[in-house]
């Protein structure tokens, strides 16, 4: 079996991603920029669903949320509105503002 990868296109919405395609059994797979094409690639060679832990380890996840698929629009919604109103975020964004004017970030496409 061979999986083909083919980069996405940056956008303000997606800020990039990986697809990978295994031409055998179609299944798709959508993965962050930050994976590489590599990682990108193994869950459609191996043909294999990938678990939570396993997103975590290979580094498509950022985290988990731990609750039954009914509650997890409910769960999401908390987690936004908790990293939203956290403390450090001002820091966080004035820290990105300086790198970005220091030219070590580039915007987006679109933007």
């Amino acid at each position: 079996m061979r999986c083909g990868t083919a980069r996405l296109p940056c956008s303000a919405r997606t800020a990039g991603a990986w697809a990978c395609t295994d031409p055998t059994t179609g299944r798709a797979y959508s993965l962050p920029c930050r994976v590489g094409a590599a990682t990108a690639e193994r869950p459609a060679r191996e043909a294999l669903p990938v678990s939570g832990a396993s997103a975590l380890d290979i580094d498509p996840a950022d985290r988990l949320l731990a609750c039954p698929p009914t509650r997890l629009t409910a769960e999401v919604t908390r987690s936004a509105q908790h990293r939203t109103g956290s403390s450090g975020r001002r820091s966080r964004l004035a820290a990105k503002k300086a790198e970005h004017g220091a030219g070590r970030l580039s915007p987006l496409r679109g933007r």
